[in-house]
């Protein structure tokens, strides 16, 4: 409901506006005059997160800063969850584009031969691997 009553004080509503009347409505419902703050609302809101509406209103969002355990790694510091984040579309891209579309058919010869080479040598480094 914050959010609400931050969207009236900045954009000098009444307290009775339905806000949600307001931005999902048509113009002819809500009239010219509101309809053209249904739009600046609509633009302000474009592109911001929950987090930053919150700290834009002044609202503390949930949570804050912790301290963290020193020994304990971070998502980005730990390499299975990095390897897991970069393959996983990879392989996703790969199945669709290299199987199933055969997009690669298109590619000029010295890309082919570029991408066969490359495969070629993941084959063997994952074969050392495992």
């Amino acid at each position: 409901m914050a959010l609400a009553e931050g969207l009236q004080k900045h954009f000098q509503l009444k307290a009775d506006t339905d806000i949600a009347q307001l931005l999902t409505g048509d113009s002819k419902e809500v009239g010219a005059k509101l309809a053209k703050k249904a739009e600046k609302i609509r633009k302000f809101l474009e592109g911001r997160s929950q987090r930053q509406l919150q700290l834009v209103f002044g609202n503390k969002p949930l949570g804050g800063k912790r301290e963290r355990d020193p020994n304990k790694e971070t998502p980005a510091e730990d390499p299975a969850f990095v390897a897991h984040e970069i393959w996983t579309p990879l392989l996703r891209q790969l199945e669709t584009e290299g199987l199933q579309e055969k997009s690669w058919a298109s590619l000029p010869q010295a890309d082919l031969a570029r991408l066969k080479g490359l495969l070629i040598d993941l084959s063997r480094a994952i074969k050392g691997d495992i």
